[in-house]
C-alpha cells in the first residue's frame, strides 16, 4: 500500500517539477519552466480523517503487483477505522469497494470514475473503513477473482441483463426479479414490494461493464451492496445487508465488450 503524507506528496510534486524543467531543456515540455503538472494521478484514492478532505491525507494507489485485483487489502494504521471523507480518480472499468472488516466483509461502499464524498456519514461508513479491494468490471473475460468478493459462479439458467432475488440463504424462496436492468431509468429505483427489505441471497447475469448497487434507503444512502458480471451470493448478511435492500440503481462503469 502506498500511504503518502502531505510532506511526501509535496516531495513528489517537486520531483515532477524538476522533471518538467529537464524536459524543457530538450524542448519537450508543454508546461512553463519549473511548473509542476496539475491534476490527480490516475487509479489513485485519497482518504482523510476529517470531513471535507480536511485532515490526515492518505494516498492509495492501485498497483497490480503489490495490490492484486479481487483481494482485500487492509488499510494502514494511520487511516484504518478513521476515514471520514474520500476523493478518487479511477480508470475506466475499475471499481474500488471499501469494507468495514479487514477480511472484505462487513458494510461496504463502492466507487468508480472520478469523484468525492465530503462525508461518509450518509453511508454509515464514517470512521469504519478497514480495508479495500479493486476490480475490473469492463471485461467479462477476466477471471472470477475479479467478481465481487464471496461470489460464486452462476449455476442456474438466468436470462441476460437480469437479477433474481431470494428471501432465504442459499438462493432459496425466490421473491422476484429485476429484468432488463439497463432498460430501467437512470438513478435510484424502488424495488418491488415483494423484494423490499426481504432479500437475503441473489443471483445475477449482467452485461459487461455494468454495476448494480442495492441501497438501504430510497434515496441511495445507508448501507449498500454492489454486484457486477455474473454469479451469486448465498448470504448478503456477510455485508450486514440482510433484509436491508429497498432500492437499486445501475451504472455503466466500463466499456461494453465486442
Amino acid at each position: 500500500m502506498y500511504d503518502l503524507t502531505p510532506i511526501a506528496r509535496t516531495t513528489v510534486s517537486c520531483l515532477l517539477a524538476l522533471l518538467g524543467l529537464a524536459a524543457s531543456a530538450a524542448g519537450q515540455s508543454a508546461l512553463p519552466i519549473g511548473a509542476a503538472p496539475l491534476g490527480d494521478p490516475a487509479n489513485t484514492l485519497w482518504l482523510y480523517t476529517g470531513s471535507d478532505f480536511s485532515d490526515g491525507e492518505t494516498w492509495l494507489t492501485i498497483n497490480e503487483h503489490s495490490h492484486p485485483a479481487g483481494t482485500p487489502h487492509e488499510l494502514g494504521r494511520g487511516i484504518k477505522g478513521r476515514a471520514s471523507s474520500i476523493r478518487w480518480n479511477l480508470a475506466d472499468g475499475v471499481v474500488v469497494v471499501f469494507y468495514t472488516s479487514s477480511k472484505g466483509t462487513g458494510r461496504q461502499l463502492a466507487v468508480w470514475g472520478s469523484g468525492t464524498f465530503g462525508s461518509l456519514r450518509p453511508y454509515n461508513m464514517n470512521g469504519k473503513i478497514d480495508a479495500w479491494a479493486w476490480f475490473r468490471v469492463g471485461d467479462l473475460s477476466q477471471s472470477a477473482k475479479e467478481f465481487p468478493l464471496q461470489a460464486g459462479a452462476l449455476t442456474e439458467v438466468l436470462e441476460d441483463n437480469s437479477i433474481r432475488t431470494f428471501k432465504n440463504k442459499n438462493l432459496d424462496n425466490n421473491i422476484g426479479s429485476v429484468r432488463n436492468v439497463t432498460a430501467s431509468a437512470a438513478g435510484v429505483q424502488p424495488l418491488e414490494p415483494a423484494i423490499d427489505r426481504s432479500m437475503t441471497s441473489l443471483s445475477w447475469n449482467l452485461q459487461s461493464g455494468v454495476v448494480v448497487v442495492f441501497y438501504e434507503n430510497a434515496d441511495g444512502t445507508g448501507r449498500q451492496l454492489a454486484v457486477w458480471g455474473s454469479g451469486h451470493l448465498v448470504n448478503v448478511d456477510t455485508w450486514d445487508f440482510k433484509n436491508k435492500a429497498r432500492a437499486w440503481a445501475w451504472f455503466q462503469v466500463g466499456g461494453v465488450s465486442g
